[in-house]
């Protein structure tokens, strides 16, 4: 089993599983983030998002 520090991407069931929400809102979450980076500058790829900055806006701690 993966833990969180082990995938650079979360996809959408990541994301479902990680907030306890449907596939909906979970792809939503994913396009707001990736809004954000493109703001900053960054790349971004259709139906990812870093696992870190996912965890960085949640504030959810990684677990070693």
């Amino acid at each position: 089993m993966e833990t969180k520090t082990s995938k650079k991407f979360y996809r959408a069931a990541d994301i479902m599983q990680e907030l306890e929400c449907s596939s909906a809102y979970a792809y939503k979450i994913i396009r707001t983030l990736n809004a954000e980076l493109q703001q900053a500058g960054y790349l971004t790829a259709s139906g990812r998002v870093p696992a870190a900055y996912f965890f960085d806006r949640f504030g959810i701690e990684k677990k070693p």
